[in-house]
């Protein structure tokens, strides 16, 4: 619960401006007249470079937080359950970086598809993983199974890449 609390507390205000950019500032920025339109421009630009970065750090925050969390106090995290997919996905994030800083946004959706595919791939077979160690117990896999928790690493990975496939689709748009 006081994950969720301090997940609140970081995200609000980055959504807020988020919000307030899409439906405030931006609408006051686009006018008629040229320089108020490369001022959109421009500020365009840093918003998606922005959002870029900070979807880079989401995705990076999520390979080190805990994704499930077992009884007593135990937690797996992606870098502990999987080593060479969480390289590969560091790896990733580095070249998403590249790409961010290079302004060629339509490739982040290469290399966010590839993070997300990776995800699906370990979320699956982690939860086979976690279903077959549970019916190996026997007669407590109901019990055992409310013990065994989603932790908040998936909403990170899920943010960043959201946040990266935002700039790729808005970059395609356009």
């Amino acid at each position: 619960m006081d994950t969720v609390i301090i997940l609140l507390i970081i995200l609000g205000p980055i959504l807020y401006f988020i919000g307030y950019y899409l439906f405030v500032a931006k609408p006051r920025f686009e006018q008629d007249d040229s320089n108020k339109n490369k001022i959109s421009n421009k500020s365009d630009e840093n918003i998606l470079l922005y959002l870029g970065v900070l979807g880079s750090i989401f995705i990076a925050i999520g390979v080190f937080a805990p994704l499930i969390s077992g009884p007593y106090g135990s937690s797996v995290n992606y870098f502990q359950w999987n080593k060479i997919e969480s390289i590969i996905i560091l790896f990733l994030v580095a070249i998403s970086l590249g790409i961010i800083l290079d302004k060629d946004y339509k490739l982040l959706l290469f290399t966010a598809t590839i993070i997300l595919g990776l995800n699906m791939y370990s979320f699956y077979n982690m939860r086979m993983s976690l279903d077959y160690t549970l019916s190996e117990i026997g007669g407590l896999s109901g019990i055992a199974s409310g013990f065994i928790q989603y932790q908040w690493g998936w909403l990170a990975f899920g943010i960043g890449l959201l946040f990266l496939y935002i700039i790729a689709f808005k970059e395609l748009k356009d």
